[in-house]
């Protein structure tokens, strides 16, 4: 069977961004069912009431790799390696600036993060492991979003390496 090029092109790059996301949310899946079974169900609710918060901070710290991948690619289709390392290190800067304000923000204010939520109505043991949640969560954004396959799978795949980005979700 013979296949558009452009269509095959598409495929290269779909398969392993969806393997990415399937990948991440059988983490989110498989969290669940640990802390459900292991600390109990106060504890799961602790966890999802963090959840909009955890995804509001990764939709964040995922612009400058995201934003920086594409300009690498476009600089390396250009030929220009010096560009494109620049964007690199700027986009890595910009990553690592970013992860560790939200570390501290995320660290310093998880309790008010939490009441923020609404969850004054909630005993005062689910808000707490909640907090703790976000305490410890926040704690690692450095290492989750700069050493993390956040910035080194977006620009890999950009630059036709795009399974290498489905490695490193896999690998994380």
């Amino acid at each position: 069977m013979f296949m558009n090029p452009k269509i095959k092109s598409l495929f290269s790059y779909l398969v392993p961004a969806m393997g990415g996301l399937f990948v991440t949310y059988l983490y989110n899946v498989v969290d669940g069912i640990f802390v459900g079974q292991g600390v109990g169900s106060a504890a799961l609710g602790a966890v999802n009431l963090a959840v909009p918060f955890i995804t509001f901070s990764v939709a964040v710290a995922a612009m400058f790799p995201m934003g920086g991948a594409t300009i690498v690619a476009i600089r390396m289709g250009r030929k220009d390696k010096e560009g494109a390392n620049r964007a690199f290190i700027t986009s890595l800067s910009l990553t690592l600036v970013l992860s560790v304000a939200l570390m501290v923000i995320g660290m310093v204010f998880s309790r008010q993060i939490v009441t923020f939520s609404g969850a004054k109505g909630l005993s005062a043991q689910m808000r707490e492991m909640s907090a703790q949640y976000l305490f410890y969560y926040f704690g690692l954004c450095p290492k989750r979003w700069v050493a993390h396959p956040l910035l080194c799978r977006n620009v890999r795949r950009r630059c036709c390496q795009h399974l290498f980005g489905l490695a490193v979700s896999f690998s994380s």
